[in-house]
Order: structure tokens, then sequence, then C-alpha cells
């Protein structure tokens, strides 16, 4: 290599270290990962430190509203929050402090809502917030070591080595559009719009309208129906199946899980998109926001290669309270292998291949109920009955 190409690569790479070193981080904090939701540290209003999932789906911040009660949070009133299943009423706190690591924000006005989330998270669910910090602050979230950070947005400069993905627009409540593919079991590949939700546990989503244009029903492979619930309680049905590939920025993932809502839902609303990403894919990078400047950023994680799991046993479970930590079946999807042997909804899962479920909690007993390799063998009780089952599972999509 002559002198002149080893001089300009060192031009290059300190031309880079550069732009990345006059990013200005305002604060870095960890964050955890619990059933698909990212949570981080809020300290409200001088005085609590609470579980907040970051939501870039969600265009208000809101709080549990249990939560603000017991912390004596004064309501100026009541509104309808918008959700993926339906719309809600809600109390309005005015003029709330949150403080994430050395941010503080203040005059926040915070949602309050029922949250049953924390029975299917395992841990407390205090709140939700998104675009307080999105619409103010460049938001990386570095999956492989876990840490959240808040950055200047004037100047901005991405790190080498990530993939620019510019925001095409934002819907009426400010969330983010992006362009992808997908290509179908059917190999027709369909370009087109996708709201970018974190909050959102699946991987890829259509809308019915899309889906009734398009047929994407018949061009997923097998399908299972099953419903997913948002902050409304409401019930809403969707087809779950798989993609082939989904291309995203210069980047490709195979076999993707993908929903097809059956209702109207948040993609049926005037000016949503066509689809949605959501965290089940989104965690394969790590990500930076920057909605100031119109842009996201990705590159991937260590965990980008990994399979996208699907329902192996047709079970969903949760905990019946926080307290006991007794872990029920919310529901059994039909022509499955929980299905076949008789399990219903409140069946208690006392233990799971020899481990009692309260020891290892929800999520070590979802993970096992993933695996579609071997026998799983369960120990339930229905009202004062036990008795022992065995699941034989399969990729059900």
């Amino acid at each position: 290599m002559s002198l002149i190409a080893k001089y300009s690569i060192l031009l290059l790479l300190l031309s880079s270290l550069s732009a990345v070193a006059q990013n200005k981080s305002l604060t870095t904090i960890p964050f955890e990962q619990h059933s698909g939701w990212t949570f981080i540290k809020v300290f409200l209003n001088g005085k609590d430190t609470l579980n907040f999932v970051f939501d870039t789906g969600a265009g208000a911040e809101t709080i549990d509203v249990k939560v603000a009660d017991s912390l004596h949070l004064a309501s100026s009133g009541r509104t309808q929050l918008g959700g993926a299943t339906g719309d809600v009423t809600a109390e309005v706190y005015d003029n709330n402090t949150l403080e994430i690591g050395a941010v503080k924000l203040g005059g926040i006005t915070l949602m309050g809502t029922p949250m049953a989330m924390s029975l299917k998270v395992g841990i407390p669910v205090h709140g939700i917030i998104g675009m307080a910090l999105l619409k103010k602050f460049v938001v990386s979230m570095n999956e492989d070591e876990k840490l959240f950070s808040l950055l200047d947005p004037r100047g901005y400069q991405p790190s080498s080595g990530t993939v620019a993905v510019p925001i095409k627009r934002f819907t009426n409540s400010g969330f983010a559009v992006i362009e992808m593919s997908c290509i179908l079991k059917n190999d027709e590949k369909i370009t087109t719009d996708f709201l970018v939700d974190c909050g959102a546990a699946n991987a890829i989503g259509f809308s019915s309208r899309f889906d009734t244009q398009n047929n994407i029903q018949k061009k997923i492979g097998q399908t299972v129906n099953v419903y997913s619930m948002g902050i409304s309680q409401d019930k809403m049905s969707n087809v779950r199946g798989r993609v082939k590939e989904v291309l995203l920025g210069s980047y490709s993932l195979k076999e993707v899980t993908v929903g097809v809502s059956k209702g109207g839902g948040f993609l049926g609303r005037p000016g949503s998109p066509n689809g949605l990403v959501g965290n089940s894919l989104l965690n394969h990078f790590n990500i930076t926001y920057d909605y100031v400047n119109r842009v996201i950023y990705f590159s991937p994680a260590k965990n980008f290669s990994d399979t996208f799991p699907g329902n192996c046993t047709g079970l969903n479970i949760a905990y019946a309270d926080m307290d006991t930590k007794r872990i029920i079946v919310k529901g059994v999807l039909d022509n499955s292998p929980a299905s076949q042997t008789g399990m219903q909804e409140r069946d208690e899962i006392m233990n799971i291949n020899g481990k009692n479920t309260k020891s290892i909690g929800i999520e070590e007993t979802e993970k096992m109920l993933l695996q579609c390799n071997g026998k799983i063998r369960l120990k339930i009780k229905r009202g004062n009955i036990i008795s022992d089952v065995t699941l034989e599972p399969w990729q059900l999509y």
C-alpha cells in the first residue's frame, strides 16, 4: 500500500473518531428487557424511582392509575387515550418532573390508565415513556451492552458502521414511519411503510386493510389465530405466520414472524401506515433514534442472527397476581399441543420439567415453553385437582 493510501485511510479514521467524539452524551443508564419490552428507571417528581417502558409507539407519557393514586398525583381531568386495541379513558396529571439519569424534564403531563402488563412481564410496570424523549434528544439503545443514552441532536454524527434509514414521515401522533421490504412465502416482494414501534412485542405486522388489498394471510405460510391485549384491555384478533425475509436498509433477516390484524386496531386509523416493525425485530440491532434530524441508525447486535421464536405449545401465560407469583394459563390456542391435552384458561402451572414455576419465574417458564424440541412435562392445578400433563410441542407458525 502506498504512503498516500495509508495517509488517506488514517484521515478517514480520524475524521470518523472526531465526529463521534463531538457527540454530546447527556446521560447513559442501563436498561432491561422483559417479555419483549424495554425498561428504564425514571425518577418521578424527585421522590420515587419507577419502571417505565420505553416505547416509540407511545404518543403520550402514561402512568398506572393505581401508582398515581399511591403517589397522590392530582388529576386535572379526564381524556380519551388511543391504544392498539381501542380507546381508554385516562386521568390527566399535569406538571410532573421526570429524571432519566442526569437529564431532567419538567412540565410533563402524564396520562393515568390501568396497566395489567406487570402480570405478563413479571416485574412492576409503572408507566410508559416515548415522545417526551424522542422529540428532544437523540436516543441511543446499545443492545449489546444494554445501555440507554440521551444525546444532544445538534451536530450529531453517527458511529462508523451504522446504516442510516431515513424517516419518511411522522404520523399525526408523531410516530416515525420508515420503508422496508418483505419477501413473502410465495416469493412475492412487498415494499411499504412501517411504523417503528419498539413497544410492540411482535416482529412485524400488517393492517387488516393492507391484508385485504394484498391477500397477505395466504402468503405467510402456516398460520394460527391469536389474541393480543392493549391498554384498553380489549382483545384484538390477529393471524400469525412468517415471511421468508425482511429487508431493512442493507440488512436481511430470515424467517421473521408476522402478525396480520383481523380488526381495525391502531393500524386501521386514518393516516396510519400499512405495517409496523416491533421489538422482536428491532432488538436484533443497536439503534439510534434521531427524530430531530429524521433518521434512524442501525447496526447489527450480537444476537442479529438469532432465530425468531414462535409459539410451540399454544399456551399464553401470566401471573395470577404479583404477590403469590402463581403462573396461570391466560389462553389456549385452538388445534395446539396444549388444546389437545385438554388444558384450559385459568389452569395453574405449578411445575415445568421438574422446576417449580414460582422459583424460576414467568420469564424462564415462557422460555421453556418456547422450546420446540422434546417433550414438556407440566404439573397443573385446576381447582383442587393436581395432575400431570405432557406436551409434545411443534412449530405452530
